[in-house]
């Protein structure tokens, strides 16, 4: 594919995009393809943080699944998939569950 090509190569291997309209067509072109793969990217994130707090892994305790969606946070937000501001909303809901799950606990439900 040319455009997997182009990521790869110098302008000058293309007289087409030394034009300034043509240069800014093709990085408009290239930002909404790194769009696309970074909002796919999130999207699975999100769904994997999803299916552990829904479904932990069998034998996982709540401490355990506490953790390990903090480190998905933690990570997903280090590697730039998603925003301090989202981070900040997965561990916030993380912690209310933790927090109702060890409760309930005590409380023998």
């Amino acid at each position: 594919m040319k455009s997997n090509h182009l990521l790869n190569t110098s302008f000058t291997d293309y007289p087409l995009l030394r034009t300034s309209q043509n240069l800014q067509v093709s990085i408009k072109a290239y930002t909404s393809v790194a769009f696309v793969m970074n909002d796919h990217r999130k999207s699975q994130a999100l769904t994997a943080w999803e299916r552990l707090f829904n479904q932990p892994e069998i034998r996982m305790d709540a401490e355990e699944q506490y953790e390990a969606l903090l480190r998905l946070a933690d990570d997903f937000e280090e590697d730039g998939i998603i925003s301090p501001e989202e981070r900040r909303a997965l561990i916030e809901k993380a912690t209310v569950f933790y927090a109702q799950s060890v409760a309930g606990v005590g409380e023998g439900t």
